[in-house]
């Protein structure tokens, strides 16, 4: 039994080799009480004076000889137990590289199929889910740095040519390179979330601005101009706190273009985007041109 070459295959069939290895060592522990026991008793007839049943140098040499034998089974238990723990940690490293590579190709599933958002509330909630994601990156990251420097050490305790260096160096290999990729994946799509959450925020403020602009436009498009003196002077007062807010806009107008030069080159380059700042610079022109004329009128 000691002398089996037999170390498992898989995890699960070491734990049970070792298991069996432990009942093994247990019966043997047990055996050398009984042979410690029966060779004390066997010395006690070498040691008679008179008459001697056996020659007492046949009962130290059969002495001798079963506590080498003891001796030698210890030995062999003790070799049989590190072959089949260093078969342990070889088999947990590869389950570990396993359900690494199983969750590496679940995430890569995941960042697949995910989407940007399609306005500024979406890209939020992704952006959410991807901070989540990140930090089980880091925890699954932790682990597989542990478990890549197990076998670092197992390469290291074989010698070249010893049978399943190659294995191991490849898995460690394979598994890098991947995680590698994930990172770069996780990456890309933290950049396009952030790209998609910067375009979004410019639509939603060029959105903002317009609608105030459209409607500063038609106040100031107004025909009434009062029916008296003091009516006038009122609407006047209103038109002037008006041109005021409007003249604040200006610099939000200006500030449109840079804004754009800024956006990620899908983004930016988009007819969405550009009819946008456009649009938003024509409606303050023609406010401000329309606050001139109601000036005059009102004056």
């Amino acid at each position: 039994l000691l002398m089996s070459k037999d170390l498992g295959k898989h995890l699960l069939e070491v734990e049970d080799l070792l298991q069996k290895q432990g009942l093994l060592e247990a019966d043997i522990a047990a055996q050398t009480e009984r042979v410690q026991a029966l060779n004390a008793a066997a010395l006690t007839f070498s040691e008679l004076e008179g008459y001697q049943p056996c020659d007492p140098q046949i009962i130290c040499n059969r002495v001798h000889h079963v506590r080498s034998c003891l001796e030698e089974l210890a030995q062999l238990a003790a070799k049989r137990r590190k072959e089949l723990e260093d078969s342990r940690q070889l088999w947990t490293f590869f389950q570990e590289m396993e359900e690494a590579e199983a969750w590496i190709g679940d995430k890569e599933k995941i960042l697949a199929h995910k989407t940007c958002g399609r306005d500024l509330s979406s890209v939020t909630a992704l952006a959410a889910k991807h901070k989540a994601m990140l930090g089980e990156l880091g925890k699954r990251r932790a682990l597989l740095h542990q478990s890549l420097k197990k076998g670092e050490k197992l390469l290291a305790r074989r010698p070249p040519g010893v049978s399943g260096g190659g294995d191991i160096h490849e898995k460690l290999h394979s598994v890098c390179l991947r995680w590698k990729k994930l990172e770069e994946l996780t990456g890309l799509h933290q950049r396009r979330l952030e790209e998609a959450s910067a375009f979004f925020q410019f639509s939603a403020e060029t959105d903002e601005l317009a609608a105030w602009l459209r409607s500063a436009f038609r106040v100031a498009a107004s025909d009434d101009f009062g029916h008296d003196e003091h009516s006038s002077r009122a609407l006047l007062r209103q038109h002037r706190a008006l041109v005021e807010e409007l003249e604040k806009q200006r610099e939000a107008v200006l500030a449109l273009r840079g804004q754009l030069a800024l956006l990620a080159p899908d983004h930016r380059q988009g007819v969405e985007a550009q009819i946008r700042g456009v649009e938003a610079e024509q409606l303050f022109g023609e406010g401000a041109e329309e606050a001139v004329l109601r000036t005059q009128w009102l004056q």
